[in-house]
């Protein structure tokens, strides 16, 4: 049984309407809807407040088996594993460290993104600036891109084209076709087309963004 299904049948054995549920735990009916029918999983925070309103141990709700004697418990490092398969309790840890890894090496590459002017405000050797420079810009593209494709395996039996996905690439179609105009006309009205190619790093900087603000709110993005 999924963890959707499980948090539905939990749902309907303590009475409870979507409405209230969300209410309870601070989220939206839409939210707890995209749980049950296993679009999105909880967010960390929100297993312990699931387990009290419903009742039951993070075991149960992850349906471990009693017989095994075996707890899934939130502050535990072990993780079973059965062959090439994981269990919902080892999917879920495994989404939440890819969640924060992802959110970590992309704050890192727009930092460097950020600093990778100051050798040129910094130091007086324009040469070195420049290889500065370009060092940083590599480095934070290098980190972006690890953290957008070291994506769990396992994510990839479930994508699907959702509102959400297809809202996020509306998003970045849009973004794309403003850089786009921006870019020619910047380049042609002043010439510097050696600089002006940063625009595309902002573009992929803020699509990184939208997609992280969707990643927080428990909406994964199939690109």
């Amino acid at each position: 049984m999924s963890l959707g299904q499980r948090l539905y049948d939990l749902r309907k054995t303590t009475g409870l309407s979507q409405e209230k549920a969300a209410e309870q735990l601070g989220v939206t009916r839409q939210t707890v809807s995209k749980w049950e029918t296993d679009q999105t999983t909880p967010d960390f925070d929100k297993i312990i407040p699931i387990c009290k309103l419903y009742s039951v141990t993070t075991a149960e709700l992850f349906g471990e088996e009693k017989e095994n004697d075996y707890s899934y418990n939130i502050d535990s490092n072990t993780e079973q594993t059965d062959g090439d398969s994981f269990s919902e309790a080892e999917k879920f840890k495994i989404r939440h460290k890819y969640k924060i890894r992802f959110a970590v090496l992309l704050s890192i590459g727009i930092c460097l993104y950020i600093l990778s002017v100051t050798p040129f405000v910094v130091l007086k050797n324009e040469k070195l600036s420049i290889v500065l420079f370009f060092v940083m810009i590599a480095v934070a593209t290098m980190l972006i891109v690890f953290g957008s494709i070291a994506k769990p395996k396992f994510e990839d039996e479930k994508k699907s084209d959702t509102p959400e996905s297809n809202l996020y690439k509306r998003i970045c179609s849009i973004m794309s076709g403003v850089v786009l105009v921006i870019y020619l006309l910047l380049s042609f009205l002043t010439g510097a087309w050696y600089i002006t190619w940063v625009l595309w790093i902002v573009y992929a900087i803020a699509c990184q963004i939208a997609k992280l603000v969707f990643s927080l709110k428990g909406i994964e993005i199939d690109e």
